[in-house]
């Protein structure tokens, strides 16, 4: 990135319920490889050069990474 270039930031909403995919976790929280479908994708963003920033937009309730 260069130095005039102040980059991207990306919000990424994560605050679904998964009622369509069903089960007791919301498919944010979801394995893939290993890893949380969330910590995938935000790991991926944050890599790519432009990547500035990152902000995960939770559900107000959600009791795996926000507040209960």
């Amino acid at each position: 990135m260069a130095a005039t270039d102040p980059g991207l930031w990306c919000v990424v909403p994560a605050a679904g319920r998964s009622t369509r995919v069903g089960g007791d976790v919301p498919k944010q929280y979801l394995p893939i490889g290993g890893k949380p479908m969330l910590m995938q994708t935000l790991t991926r963003l944050a890599m790519h050069p432009r990547v500035a920033g990152l902000m995960v937009v939770l559900a107000e309730r959600d009791v795996l990474l926000g507040r209960p």
